[in-house]
């Protein structure tokens, strides 16, 4: 799933969350820190440094999680482990 802000596309797609262990899917602090640092990579390929304290940043951070839960909630169940 993509998110466009402020021209930075934020693209946590099912591959970087297949990748994770179940456990740390369910983990919502685990999920959150592999979020936040996807989302760090978005802004620095961009050239931008990513400040969570910056409100577009916490922005794309909120919408981020939310579709990376979405999609653990898929990989979980695909795994057959929910």
């Amino acid at each position: 799933m993509m998110i466009k802000l402020d021209g930075v596309a934020i693209n946590i797609d099912l591959t970087t969350i297949e990748a994770v262990e179940t456990e740390e899917l369910r983990d919502r602090h685990a999920l959150e820190k592999l979020t936040k640092q996807a989302v760090a990579d978005c802004f620095r390929q961009e050239g931008i440094e990513f400040d969570i304290n910056t409100e577009n940043h916490q922005e794309a951070y909120r919408q981020a999680l939310f579709n990376s839960n979405i999609i653990a909630e898929q990989v979980i169940a695909e795994r057959g482990e929910g």
